[in-house]
């Protein structure tokens, strides 16, 4: 290789790869209010079949009313934690008109559909069959919580289990969101 083609060569090559690094690190890098799913962004909408086999779910449809989206999955210990800490709250919250929605995300019908019999839950529960909804909120991992205000922007998103003062926090804030 000439010298002048080693000039170019070596720079070019470090710009490619410093690129790709960079490229590479915002790809990993946690949703954030700038991103699709972030927060004060509308949530996207989606229509899910019911666990209980009573139809679907549309997210457009509860429009007007706060909505607490849990993505979980019945084989998730931690998701399984959470739901005590939901069935907890649900009393107070659903008396403020909140609604709650239990999103199986990469599951099985039965076993879903099993947690849920066992469970029974007096909020809806659906599944994300193909991930699309997962993907479209930008769920990274399990359990992850949105918390979406009456317009239907994402109030807060919650990665990772929630705690029972987290949890408060989070529902209060979008409560307090709603009063004024």
């Amino acid at each position: 290789m000439s010298r002048r083609r080693w000039w170019v060569a070596v720079p070019t090559g470090i710009l490619l790869v410093v690129l790709l690094a960079v490229l590479g690190v915002s790809a990993l890098r946690p949703a954030g209010p700038g991103d699709l799913a972030g927060t004060g962004r509308p949530a996207p909408d989606f229509v899910l079949p019911k666990l209980d086999g009573t139809g679907t779910l549309r997210l457009a449809d509860l429009r007007g009313r706060p909505v607490v989206l849990n993505f979980w999955a019945s084989w998730c210990a931690e998701c399984r934690d959470e739901f005590s800490l939901l069935r907890e709250a649900w009393p107070r919250y659903r008396q403020r008109d909140f609604v709650f929605v239990a999103v199986a995300f990469q599951d099985t019908v039965a076993s879903a559909a099993e947690f849920m019999r066992q469970e029974n839950p007096e909020w809806p529960a659906v599944l994300d069959g193909n991930s699309r909804a997962a993907l479209s909120f930008g769920v990274r991992g399990i359990p992850q919580t949105y918390f979406v205000d009456r317009a239907g922007r994402i109030d807060h998103v919650q990665r990772g289990t929630l705690t029972r003062q987290s949890l408060s926090a989070h529902l209060n804030e979008l409560d307090r969101g709603q009063s004024g």
